[in-house]
């Protein structure tokens, strides 16, 4: 069963012109060099506003068949269009490569197209839809899936979302814990830091609410390697000898790996969670 019949009550819209233009330049500085991905395309249109106004190469994978092939045509056709134009200017416009993938994003297969060389990923979880609101058929759920990809992506890349994912703290707040705790502060304290902006950008800037909304800008931190974190559990001996703990997992979820992030310290028990940021849920248009 590919999805849920309350799933699709859930479906998400889209983001718009003017706010996908702040998220890819005024929030991430995006450059023709990056490499921007999101997380399901819906009908391709911002992977398409980063090639085309950008110049950077933009993937994306979307799991909804309609929509997929909404995204095929609209590709096609603005390739078309440029064909037509450069033949009667004569100038060849910068524009990236546009690669969207039909699938599923925590299959095995979609890894390493999704995360790798990512400068600039994005995914529009709005309102917790591809949290418990997914009714997702096992135990994690589509935003664990994308917190794992993060947690695979290279330090300095940025991850943005519209809802908080499950992760460790973020770098400022787990040194802030550490220093209660008089542990001593640590650079590798945690693997990210997070910005939340409010974006108040009017009308027409996303079609699902016309309220300011929360965006989550989840940049990775560290050195080369696998993202990592540090227990601050004063009595906890990994804590106490700054053991780094990776940040995900490969695990078996039903007939399949996941890789999903890691949120408790193997060593004692003890779950690491981010305070929470509640949201208004009211004049939500779906």
């Amino acid at each position: 069963k590919e999805i849920s019949s309350e799933q699709s009550k859930a479906q998400y819209g889209r983001t718009m012109y003017k706010a996908a233009k702040r998220i890819l330049k005024d929030y991430c500085d995006m450059k023709y060099w990056h490499v921007f991905c999101d997380i399901g395309h819906g009908i391709g249109n911002m992977c398409l506003q980063a090639a085309y106004t950008i110049g950077c190469e933009a993937r994306g994978i979307e799991f909804l068949p309609g929509r997929f092939d909404i995204s095929e045509r609209l590709q096609e056709e603005l390739e078309a269009r440029d064909r037509v134009t450069t033949g009667l200017t004569g100038r060849q416009r910068l524009i990236g490569a546009v690669r969207l993938r039909h699938g599923r994003m925590e299959a095995v297969e979609h890894r390493d197209f999704l995360t790798k060389d990512v400068d600039v990923m994005f995914c529009n979880n709005f309102n917790d839809v591809m949290g418990s609101r997914s009714n997702h058929e096992v135990r994690s759920n589509p935003d664990d899936f994308l917190a794992g990809l993060f947690c695979l992506l290279k330090p300095g890349a940025t991850l943005v979302t519209l809802s908080k994912l499950g992760l460790p703290p973020p770098l400022n707040e787990a040194n802030k814990d550490r220093l209660n705790k008089n542990l001593p502060q640590r650079s590798n304290a945690s693997f990210y830091e997070l910005q939340e902006i409010s974006d108040d950008g009017g009308d027409n800037s996303f079609t699902f609410t016309c309220l300011p909304v929360q965006i989550f800008k989840y940049t990775r931190t560290g050195t080369p390697g696998p993202a990592s974190f540090l227990c601050d559990n004063p009595t906890c001996d990994a804590a106490i000898e700054e053991r780094s703990i990776q940040a995900w997992e490969v695990r078996q979820v039903g007939h399949e790996e996941r890789v999903l992030p890691v949120t408790t310290c193997p060593y004692c028990e003890m779950k690491r969670r981010p305070k929470r940021t509640r949201i208004r849920t009211d004049r939500l248009q779906f």
